[in-house]
């Protein structure tokens, strides 16, 4: 259990950061973290965002349709239905985003100043995720007992 709670916290640290690089651009972390997916994979839709940063579908959507009011991402919109397909950046939006790496590469820097080695902390972490989002079966990880085998029936014999 204590892993969880320093990761809680850690959590709590690395958003703090975030909200400092933001600021300077106006956006919100939310902001920040819907554009980073839609850096990560053009043309990602609200669903698969919202499922990723882990939050509501509509509380992603309101922030797309804040994003779009701003002129940072741009619908694409489906060919056979009038509904939105996904989302990408404008021109605008990447120079934003593009600021915002750059307060991130400032931040990376001044952890690997005071000692942190952020690389490989990340490349560990990435590795627990892979291991992590990997497995199906809950049981496997040793976290819960697998349910006990029902009663056999007439066919089992």
């Amino acid at each position: 259990m204590q892993t969880v709670l320093v990761m809680k916290q850690l959590a709590a640290v690395l958003d703090h950061f975030l909200m400092h690089v933001t600021k300077r651009v106006r956006l919100t972390t939310q902001d920040a973290l819907v554009l980073a997916w839609i850096v990560e994979r053009e043309g990602i839709g609200a669903s698969m965002i919202a499922a990723r940063v882990g939050r509501k579908q509509q509380s992603v959507q309101r922030t797309l349709v804040r994003l779009e009011d701003r002129f940072l991402v741009q619908r694409f919109e489906s060919d056979t239905r009038n509904r939105t397909e996904g989302w990408g950046l404008t021109e605008h939006g990447r120079e934003t985003w593009g600021i915002l790496q750059d307060g991130f590469g400032h931040q990376d820097a001044e952890l690997e100043r005071r000692g942190v080695n952020f690389r490989e902390w990340l490349r560990s972490l990435d590795e627990l995720m892979k291991q992590t989002m990997a497995v199906r079966n809950p049981f496997s990880l040793g976290l819960v007992d697998p349910p006990v085998d029902p009663l056999p029936t007439g066919r089992d014999h």
